[in-house]
């Protein structure tokens, strides 16, 4: 029981960070916090598609968590990304339209 309370244990689990990244998507869509949540949950997304994928050894013998510390620090990365991309790709796509508040 020691083992499920520990936070090293959840950090390396695919499935909790597929549910916090929806959790952080839905709050951020229904709340409406101006997509400052919202990249967070894309970035806890990619994190479990990684950590998946290193549980099934699609990346070979590479070892890319080796400890917790790494994981947060590849999710504070992702997050970065994440924020600078969906920024981009907002902008860009209201560059075309025109703006009804420009008088």
């Amino acid at each position: 029981m020691e083992v499920y309370l520990s936070l090293s244990y959840w950090l390396f689990q695919f499935e909790a960070w597929i549910i916090l990244g929806i959790v952080l998507i839905i709050v951020d869509i229904w709340v409406g916090f101006g997509m400052i949540i919202l990249p967070v949950g894309v970035a806890a997304l990619l994190l479990a598609a990684l950590l998946f994928g290193e549980s099934r050894q699609l990346f070979g013998e590479m070892d890319l968590f080796p400890s917790w510390r790494v994981v947060l620090i590849w999710f504070a990365g992702l997050s970065i990304l994440s924020v600078g991309l969906i920024r981009v790709v907002f902008q860009h796509s209201r560059k075309n339209r025109t703006d009804i508040n420009k008088y």
